[in-house]
Order: C-alpha cells, then sequence, then structure tokens
C-alpha cells in the first residue's frame, strides 16, 4: 500500500519525503504478532515467536527480529522510491533516541541510515530547553559524516497548538540546532478553516534572514571534551520496564556539563570504535545500571 501511495504523490512532482512515522506502537501490543510475522520469525530463528516479553534469549532474538524488519521496510520503501525517482529525497521521521524506548521498534543507529538523511524532532514544548541541542547531537553520532535535520515547530504548546512562539524562542531554538551542525525545517499546522497565520510567518521570515546573514558561524567541526556515552541495550534491558531510570541519567549527564560549559558530544554503542572513544579526553557512561543481588550497581567515568 505505501508504495502505492507513493507512486502517486510522484506524479505530482514533489520534491521528496518525509515519512512519519515508521514505528512499531506508542502502546500495546508493541510490534505485529499476526501469524505472518510469527512465520517468518520461525523461519528466521528455527522456534516460536514469544506469547509477549519475557527476560530470555528468545526476547533478544524478538527484538533482532523487530528492529530488522522495521529497517527492511525502510529500505525498501527508499529504493522503491529512488527507482521511480533517483532525484527524489527521502527520510524517515526518528524515534531511536530518548525518550523513545524499545517500544517504537527503533535502534539508535540501526534506523537513523536508511534514507538520505535522518529527520528528528525537537522542541521546548515536548523534549525540554535542554535537549533541543542534546537531540542535534544524538542525530548526529548516529549518522556520523551525514547532514541530519531537524524539526520544529512554530506553536508554543504542542503540534495542533495555534498559539504563535515569539520571535527570540524561535530565534534561540533556531540558532541552536544550527550551531550544532543541523539543518532545520520549520513546522507549521494550519488552522481548522487553513488559514495561516500572518505572524507567524512575519517571525519565521525574520529568524530566518538572521540564519542567511550569519551563515559564516554555522557548520564548522564541534569541540568535544566529554562523550556521553548511551547504550541501547541498557535501554532495551535494565530500562525495559523503566525506561526514565536510564534516560533520565544520560540526560541527567548532559544536563551537568552544559551547565558548567563543558564542551559534550554524544557516543553511541552500536557504532563506537576505539578510534570514536579517542575522539574525547573523557566518555563518561551515565549509571549504566546492572542488577546483582537484587540491588542497583552504577560505574561511571572510562
Amino acid at each position: 500500500m505505501m508504495k502505492e501511495i507513493v507512486a502517486e504523490q510522484l506524479t505530482y512532482g514533489i520534491a521528496g519525503f518525509h515519512i512519519d512515522m515508521v514505528d512499531q506502537g506508542f502502546g500495546p501490543p508493541y510490534g505485529c504478532w499476526c501469524e505472518h510475522c510469527q512465520k517468518a520469525f520461525k523461519d528466521e530463528y528455527g522456534r516460536a515467536m514469544p506469547n509477549g516479553v519475557t527476560w530470555d534469549g528468545d526476547w533478544d532474538r524478538m527484538l533482532e527480529f523487530r528492529y530488522a524488519t522495521s529497517e527492511r521496510f525502510e529500505k525498501a520503501l527508499c529504493q522503491y522510491i529512488k527507482k521511480l525517482n533517483p532525484q527524489a529525497t527521502v527520510d524517515f521521521n526518528y524515534h531511536g533516541n530518548p525518550p523513545f524506548s524499545w517500544e517504537v521498534g527503533q535502534r539508535p543507529v540501526q534506523h537513523a541510515g536508511n534514507a538520505d538523511f535522518v529527520t528528528g524532532e525537537t522542541g521546548v514544548w515536548g523534549f525540554s530547553a535542554l535537549t533541543v541541542g542534546l537531540n542535534a547531537e544524538f542525530y548526529r553520532a548516529a549518522t556520523p559524516g551525514l547532514p541530519f535535520q531537524v524539526a520544529m515547530q512554530r506553536g508554543v504548546r504542542m503540534y495542533h497548538d495555534q498559539t504563535t512562539r515569539p520571535l527570540n524562542d524561535i530565534r534561540w531554538e533556531l540558532l541552536t540546532l544550527l550551531s550544532h551542525g543541523a539543518f532545520v525545517t520549520m513546522v507549521d499546522k494550519t488552522g481548522f478553516d487553513g488559514w495561516l497565520d500572518p505572524v507567524a510567518y512575519e517571525r519565521i521570515g525574520q529568524a530566518f534572514q538572521e540564519v542567511h546573514r550569519k551563515r559564516e558561524h554555522f557548520g564548522h567541526e564541534p569541540v568535544s571534551d566529554v562523550g556521553i556515552y548511551f547504550s541501547s541495550r541498557t535501554r532495551d534491558w535494565v530500562a525495559r520496564n523503566d525506561p526514565a531510570t536510564y534516560f533520565q541519567s544520560f540526560q541527567g549527564a548532559h544536563k551537568a556539563l552544559a551547565y558548567a560549559h563543558i564542551p559534550w558530544s554524544v557516543v553511541l554503542d552500536e557504532n563506537a570504535t576505539l578510534e570514536t572513544l579517542k575522539r574525547t579526553p573523557i566518555v563518561l557512561r551515565p549509571t549504566p545500571a546492572s542488577y546483582h543481588r537484587g540491588k542497583r550497581r552504577c560505574s561511571g567515568i572510562m
């Protein structure tokens, strides 16, 4: 069905697709448990798909199965679009970073690089002021050396809010994202009558005019003294039932560094190498919790 939809849309001469959202659910049952998936799982692993979330090797295989399913879908759809129009760009809305956990079926690196670039979202209303820069650096770490896009919005409270943000609020978020190396899209949701708020577009225009005047200040190689290590395995297992226990540690480490004005970056377990780890004098592992005799044990700096 998705192939039919994109094929029809390409006939209108559009330049590309932002495909929102490829995930396996923000609520139960978290993924597909149909007979076709059960057969595919058995064909892949030679055993039955688990009936639910467990704490054994079958659930580890289930996680891999879910991640691979999302990856195959993204790659197949991207390849199909490129076959119809090699010039059309493709990106998928990304849910590999906190606060998104295993439920959505995306792993930080595995699902960031399946199209022309990764696109993530930010916004003080939903992710806090501190995570504007953190999200951008997370996307950079997930697709090293590639462009990455961050979407911000013009409303104050949430996506369908029609309250226009103050100019300086827009400026701050836009310039913060650009300073972290992102390219930025401003999202507007029109009113129910299709009306476009002229005040919003006046402010957006002023903000982007300022960006054009200051282009020389963006796109430079970032400086980092501390790499904040993020483990998708810890997210998927130790923090599975309570992801905030791990996310708050990761975000808290970033908050401490940001407040102390210490240059930082993000290091991801999926693509970390010796060379990656050598890029910063310090690699900080925020509460890589493990359970031992019923008690949590934590370690810190590598």
